[in-house]
Parts: C-alpha cells; sequence; structure tokens
C-alpha cells in the first residue's frame, strides 16, 4: 500500500499527527523500548497507520501485533497499551473514543499517558506554524486542499456530531490535561456553529443525550427520573425556561432547584459544563457577540481548582462507601444543608478571566447580595 498518498486523504490534524516529525521521535522510542528488530519496526508503523486509515479496528491492535511481529503475549500487552497511549489517544475524537476505552479495558490510568498527548500536540502545532512560511511545502498543500475539500467538511461535520452523540457524557469528565485537545475541537464547533443546520443538529442531540451522568436523580413532579442528559436539561428548562441564560441564572438553578441542590461538588461540576456547553450551542451567535475573544463552546478545565475537585470526591468516596444504595435510596429524606449563593457565585468566579464581562457580572452579583444582608 501507498501509505503516503493515502495519508494524504485523511483530515488534515490526522496527517500531522501521522508525518510529524515529532511523531517519528516516538516511533524510535517505542522500537527502543521493546527492543524491536528492523522487520518488526517497519510492520509497526504499518499497524499504526493501518489503524488511522481504519483498515484495522483500535480494538484489534493486540491480536494484530501477535500475528504481524511474534512477540510473547506479555510483550504484546504491554506493546499496545504504549502505542494507544503515545500514538493514538492524541486522536481520540478521530477514534471516536474507542482509544480511551481501549486503555480503560486494561485498568490503565489514562493521565499516565497525558504529559506526551500535550508535548506532542504542542510539537506538531510549531510544525504547523514552521511549514506555514513554506509555500513550496507538499505538506502545506495537503492541508489547503483538505481545507477546502467540501467533502472534508461535510465528514468533519458528521464526525463532530457523532462525537456528541455517542460521548458527551465523557467529554463532561475531563480534566484539564485534555484542555489541548478541547480547545482544537472547540475550534471546528465555532466554525460549524455559523451554520444554522449544523446548530440546529447539535442542539437536538443535545437535548436527547441519553447518557447517565450522576448518581442523583433530577425530580419531576415529585418523582425521580433517571439520571440522563436529556433529563437534566430537561430539569433546567423548567426552572428557567428555554431562553438565554447568564451566569446568575446557572449558580441559583445549582443552589436552589429541588434537584440540582442535592448534587454533590462533583456532580455539580458536571451539571455547570453541561448547561454551558447547551447554552454555547443553543445560543451562540448571541455569545459570540459578548465574548470578543471567542466562544469555547465545551468549557476548559481549570487547573488550579482540579486539586480540590479530587480532594471532594475523595471525600465523597469515603462517604458512601459503606452502603452507597441505602443512600441513594433515602436522598429525599435526607437533610441536605443548602449551600449559599454567594458562596456558589464565588466558586464561579475563578471560572472566568478578571476583566470579562461574565467575570464582572458575577462580581457585581455578589457585592450586591453581600450589601443586602
Amino acid at each position: 500500500m501507498d501509505y503516503l498518498s493515502e495519508i494524504k486523504k485523511l483530515p488534515r490534524e490526522i496527517q500531522g499527527i501521522l508525518i510529524s516529525s515529532f511523531g517519528a521521535e516516538v516511533n524510535g522510542e517505542i522500537i527502543n523500548d521493546f527492543s524491536l528488530s528492523d522487520e518488526q519496526a517497519g510492520k509497526f508503523i504499518d499497524l499504526v497507520n493501518d489503524i488511522y486509515l481504519k483498515q484495522v479496528e483500535v480494538s484489534e491492535l493486540q491480536e494484530e501485533l501477535s500475528k504481524r511481529l511474534s512477540l510473547n503475549p506479555k510483550k504484546t500487552t504491554d506493546l499496545a497499551i504504549d502505542i494507544t497511549g503515545k500514538k493514538l489517544l492524541i486522536a481520540d475524537d478521530y477514534f471516536k473514543g474507542k482509544a480511551i476505552n481501549y486503555l480503560k479495558s486494561f485498568g490503565v490510568n489514562i493521565t499516565t499517558y497525558a504529559p506526551i498527548v500535550a508535548r506532542e500536540l504542542n510539537e506538531i502545532e510549531k510544525e504547523r506554524e514552521y511549514i506555514k512560511d513554506d509555500e513550496s511545502s507538499s505538506f502545506t498543500d495537503v492541508l489547503d486542499d483538505a481545507n477546502q475539500d467540501e467533502d472534508f467538511i461535510k465528514q468533519s461535520k458528521k464526525d463532530t456530531l457523532d462525537l456528541f452523540k455517542s460521548d458527551l457524557g465523557k467529554i463532561l469528565s475531563l480534566g484539564p490535561e485534555y484542555n489541548d485537545i478541547i480547545s482544537d475541537y472547540n475550534d471546528d464547533l465555532e466554525e460549524y456553529l455559523n451554520d444554522e443546520d449544523f446548530k440546529r443538529d447539535l442542539k437536538k442531540i443535545i437535548l436527547n443525550n441519553k447518557d447517565v451522568i450522576t448518581r442523583i436523580k433530577p425530580i419531576d413532579d415529585n418523582e425521580s427520573k433517571e439520571a440522563t442528559i436529556a433529563n437534566w436539561l430537561k430539569d433546567f428548562i423548567t426552572f428557567h425556561g428555554s431562553s438565554n441564560f447568564n451566569t446568575i441564572v446557572l449558580a441559583e438553578y445549582l443552589v436552589n432547584s429541588q434537584s440540582a441542590k442535592r448534587l454533590s461538588l462533583n456532580d455539580k461540576k458536571k451539571i455547570k459544563r453541561l448547561l454551558n456547553i447547551y447554552k454555547n450551542a443553543s445560543f451562540f451567535a448571541e455569545v459570540a457577540t459578548t465574548n470578543q475573544e471567542g466562544v469555547e463552546v465545551i468549557p476548559l478545565e481549570n487547573e488550579i481548582k482540579e486539586d480540590s475537585i479530587v480532594r471532594e470526591n475523595k471525600k465523597n468516596e469515603i462517604k458512601t462507601a459503606v452502603e452507597p444504595q441505602v443512600i441513594e435510596d433515602k436522598v429525599k429524606e435526607v437533610k441536605i444543608e443548602k449551600p449559599s449563593l454567594i458562596n456558589e457565585l464565588e466558586n464561579m468566579l475563578q471560572d472566568y478571566k478578571e476583566g470579562t464581562l461574565e467575570y464582572k457580572t458575577i462580581l457585581q452579583e455578589i457585592k450586591r447580595l453581600k450589601s443586602s444582608k
């Protein structure tokens, strides 16, 4: 197979991953770490290309390595994990979550590979900037052609919608180590949301998503409903209505609504991210006019705040470790301390840069609430 010719047919960001010199360095590290012969090294690189070209499924990686490289079972498993973490995880949206799922099937902590993914994204961006200055570069020609290819744009929009359809629940839980990947994804969303058909389809997918995202269930007409994305959005719309909303409304929902006020800190964080995604996608034009720096359709995670979230998760795990089902069943009977709206707004303030409209709005509301006490 003429791999170079086939790779040129792939989306430009995937071409960047496969053609980058840093990617070649990673290949060299894997070859050295596993003491692969020249013949085995060639077969390993061909296999990675075959996976990106969708000739081989991610889930078939271990089996294909065993066939092609003839390694012992332990070495084959270790190599499959390393290839997934170092070569495939960077394009997990392209693989529709299959790389993450494959690592999880081996019990691998995905954050182990986060530094190399972040570094590779940075190096690829540097290479792309360098290549832009070289008009004779065939790689630049490939990117330009792909960017103007209607079929490529059409497929890219479909892939974007498919990701929301299958992986929105996972997106809500992604930590700051995935901010670079999310940023690239946001760039596509910001472009595509100017298309009314795409915006309509995306909103419909979000509003009908069946991913379960919390342990506590939303309450509708005094009955608990399944804790899906669709039901949480329905609960919020019942609380506020279907119009656009600001951060103050979001804080009031988390503090005062019958459903959301019972959530743990970590689950509130998910709901907050979900509602911001819903807002940014549904009211994109309005949000864009008030944000001069561009719209983060999927809000990025604040790395400084992550430790406090992790600590809260551990506290909750300890509290629920003994009898989690009993707590679930009797949640309506438990008297839960109501967090103050001021505290919620002060927490939200940390999500925004000083001087932005949202930051000023929250700060003004905090001052108003404190003065009216």
